[in-house]
């Protein structure tokens, strides 16, 4: 059976801003990638070019994530679902490799027009700019959380505790 991605959900709204896949690799791959564009055309070699914050995001920077089992669960950050605001479709796509990572990856097929997608007309990000950082946790400790804005304009909170792990921008 070759390799499948699904999204955990077909819409992204502001009622519900999350997004994860559930991957599913064939017999011989252990490790993996995900790929989300706004556009299909992006995921070609050719339109590098034209991928910026806003319509093109690759766990690559990360390295191969590993499948422990038989699959796993990857979920988009939400500082990266905010970046496709204002985008209507959310194309996906899945490389996997085999134990090692360094083997050739095997892709899923390529995105096109008339591929599934994750609908985003009904995200605006408002819900993602009320978000803290385990708020339950802050009340109880009695800290103040200190607040990190995005180059996109969304704003994260940070509690002290965990301040030695700087966030990602």
């Amino acid at each position: 059976m070759p390799s499948q991605i699904r999204p955990t959900r077909p819409e992204v709204n502001d009622r519900f801003p999350m997004l994860g896949f559930t991957i599913r690799p064939d017999k011989n791959a252990r490790r993996f990638e995900i790929a989300v564009a706004a556009d299909p055309n992006l995921f070609r070699p050719d339109a590098k070019g034209r991928r910026n914050y806003s319509n093109f995001y690759s766990t690559r920077a990360q390295g191969p994530m590993i499948v422990a089992r038989d699959e796993a669960v990857y979920v988009l950050p939400p500082e990266i679902l905010g970046g496709f605001v204002g985008q209507q479709k959310l194309y996906y796509a899945l490389a996997t490799f085999g134990d090692d990572g360094s083997s050739k990856p095997q892709m899923s097929a390529l995105p096109t027009d008339g591929s599934p997608y994750i609908d985003l007309r009904g995200f605006t990000g408002r819900s993602l700019r009320r978000i803290r950082v385990l708020p339950d946790c802050q009340r109880a400790a009695g800290a103040t959380a200190t607040q990190t804005r995005l180059s996109n304009g969304l704003a994260i909170w940070q509690h002290p505790r965990w301040s030695k792990f700087p966030l990602k921008r």
